[in-house]
């Protein structure tokens, strides 16, 4: 399996941990291809762990999304907040596969959000949280790999940002100021 995409989060006990597509074993030589910019065919969401910042990381490897599915999922993004959470958000992406081995993504991807709060010991169901940030005239919606933030300002205290891309060609921020249990987005960015 090889890695890409990866996002850091610092859990509340210190711990670091690192997130990102294990993209497993291609199906065709096109996937194989593919697989070098793309998640692709058979793609887990995973997690390693460091206890010492950095310098040693556990053997054991957590699946997080698609274990033993052969699904494609990707695109994680994690935000650690002041509580002790750590959120992480992630798509699965539902390829069609023609005859010739190409591919193509679908229209809408579904973008999901799990939650641990044992400091990424163990994580909460997905929920699906497409549909507040879903704008049909951008194309589809997904997470940008990486993290967001919580900010600290006095007038937006605690407000979680999470960067969003939209039919792969335009951005916008998701923004939930009820400690991740709903999210919206804001007026779309320009350039």
């Amino acid at each position: 399996a090889r890695l890409q995409a990866p996002a850091l989060a610092k859990a509340g006990n210190g711990n670091l941990l690192l997130f990102a597509e294990g993209r497993g074993n291609p199906r065709t030589a096109f996937e194989r291809v593919a697989q070098n910019t793309m998640p692709v065919g058979n793609t887990d969401i995973i997690m390693r762990r460091s206890s010492d910042n950095g310098e040693t990381w556990e053997d054991n490897i957590s699946v997080i999304a698609g274990e033993g599915s052969g699904d494609t999922y990707g695109f994680p993004q994690v935000v650690s907040t002041a509580d002790g959470k750590v959120i992480l958000h992630y798509n699965k992406l539902t390829t069609t596969v023609a005859a010739n081995g190409t591919f193509s993504y679908p229209a809408e991807q579904t973008m999901y959000q799990v939650v641990s709060t044992d400091n990424g010991a163990s994580w909460s169901q997905p929920i699906d949280i497409t549909a507040p940030l879903r704008d049909i005239s951008r194309g589809f919606v997904k997470s940008s790999p990486g993290h967001g933030i919580q900010l600290q300002s006095a007038t937006y205290n605690k407000r979680f940002v999470m960067p969003l891309l939209y039919g792969g060609t335009s951005v916008n921020v998701a923004i939930s100021d009820n400690h991740g249990v709903t999210w919206r987005k804001r007026q779309n960015i320009g350039g």
